[in-house]
């Protein structure tokens, strides 16, 4: 059974908060303490790359094989998890980068790795 688990970021203190479980998730609504635009929800891929790291919505992802260095944004994108680079013009379905995927960072806390990887 998939896990559904979510993070978020929040904009203004630029931290991440994780919580187990999607019963969790009104701790990020109005209804706590963060109002609306102030944090950026993520969801959990039921992914881990090859150091078993969870995979989370807006984690940077790069795949290093003997031929191309890709680095992208994972993304909900047509129905399925995407990895989108750096001009979103470009995207690989998140299962093909497993074989050889490594999360990086995410996009909030570390675009400037984007930046750097991006082929």
């Amino acid at each position: 059974m998939r896990q559904i688990k979510f993070r978020a970021w929040h904009i203004n203190d630029k931290e991440m908060l994780r919580h187990k479980d999607a019963c969790l998730i009104p701790l990020f609504t109005p209804s706590f303490r963060y109002r609306d635009g102030e944090t950026v929800l993520m969801q959990y891929t039921d992914l881990k790359d090859v150091n078993g790291v969870e995979i989370y919505e807006g984690d940077l992802v790069k795949k290093d094989d003997d031929k191309f260095v890709r680095c992208g944004v994972v993304s909900f994108i047509h129905g399925c998890w995407m990895v989108a680079s750096k001009s979103g013009e470009r995207y690989f379905n998140l299962h093909w980068f497993l074989s050889q995927a490594e999360v990086i960072g995410n996009i909030h806390q570390h675009p400037e790795l984007l930046e750097k990887n991006d082929e």
